[in-house]
């Protein structure tokens, strides 16, 4: 393929806007679409399987079945911008951002918010006896070995599916439609259908998308509303590092180490639950980020009147 088009912007508003910049058509998205979930279903095993080959008995530790589930996220974490660049002929990073620029305010607010909401959430929910919450003490010896691996496999693993289901599928989504409600769905659905048999006590049927479908809708507006990945990045990382070493359902796939841990409820319970967390992250997060627009337009203007 030809270098990118002479006309490309070197930035954009939103991440959304770089859905039609270069070479931006159907086919081309289909296609990229097809290459990347190989790589994030299938080359992703490259890592983990030779891994997995080397210890049998890897399922009765929870360290190393940690790892070998992350590792499986580390190639598409970087072929996910590399095939962006090559199929559409636009930075890489436009997966996943408007600029190439740290936004850490984004991905901090996410992650703080993320943990905050989610205690609360957690005890109101075993204050109403809608969970059944235990405390099985810390055994440090495995937390801070996964605290370690956390915090550097489930960064790469939440990078790696927020640029494929907000990034480069919403991006497809935006290319086809501009409603919202469309391109944010189909992606949050989408991304609710792999996580079906995460938790075993719910069952596995079609119905259990619908927590993850809940979270998915979450994300997807914090991407859209903040305008690049780092806000849902930083919600998704402190979730899934919270069931890790906070509070974790004791049959989730990601196996805890948390100290505090509960049965996981039915699938009702856990829907009404999760739905609550997501109504009540999305009301913290909505001034936050007015408050933070609001405070960049006045600096804009401050500048222009300077100028003037």
């Amino acid at each position: 393929m030809s270098h990118a088009e002479p006309d490309l912007p070197t930035e954009v508003d939103n991440y959304l806007d770089w859905s039609d910049k270069g070479r931006a058509g159907i086919a081309r998205y289909l296609v990229g679409l097809v290459l990347i979930l190989v790589v994030f279903f299938l080359l992703g095993q490259v890592l983990s399987l030779p891994v997995a080959v080397a210890y049998p008995d890897h399922e009765d530790s929870l360290i190393q079945s940690t790892v070998i589930l992350l590792l499986s996220f580390v190639i598409p974490f970087f072929a996910i911008p590399a095939l962006t660049h090559w199929v559409h002929q636009r930075p890489s990073w436009s997966v996943a951002m408007p600029r190439r620029e740290l936004r850490g305010w984004d991905f901090g607010v996410g992650f703080g918010v993320s943990a905050v909401v989610g205690l609360a959430t957690v005890a109101g929910a075993a204050l109403v006896g809608a969970i059944d919450l235990e405390w099985g003490g810390m055994d440090w010896s495995r937390w801070l070995p996964l605290l370690a691996i956390g915090l550097v496999g489930l960064l790469i693993q939440t990078g790696a599916e927020e640029m494929l289901f907000r990034g480069y599928l919403t991006q497809l989504m935006r290319r086809l439609t501009s409603h919202p409600a469309v391109f944010l769905a189909v992606p949050a659905l989408v991304f609710a259908a792999p996580h079906i048999s995460n938790v075993k006590s719910l069952g596995g049927g079609p119905l259990v998308m619908l927590p993850y479908f809940a979270t998915g809708l979450l994300y997807g507006w914090a991407a859209y509303r903040s305008g690049s990945l780092y806000l849902s990045w930083g919600l998704h990382f402190n979730n899934n590092l919270f069931n890790l070493l906070v509070v974790g359902a004791s049959d989730d796939i990601l196996k805890s180490v948390a100290p505090l841990q509960f049965p996981g409820p039915d699938l009702l319970v856990t829907t009404v639950i999760i739905v609550v967390q997501c109504a009540l992250t999305l009301a913290v997060l909505l001034p936050l980020i007015r408050r933070r627009e609001a405070a960049g337009s006045l600096r804009v203007s401050e500048v222009a009147h300077g100028h003037a």
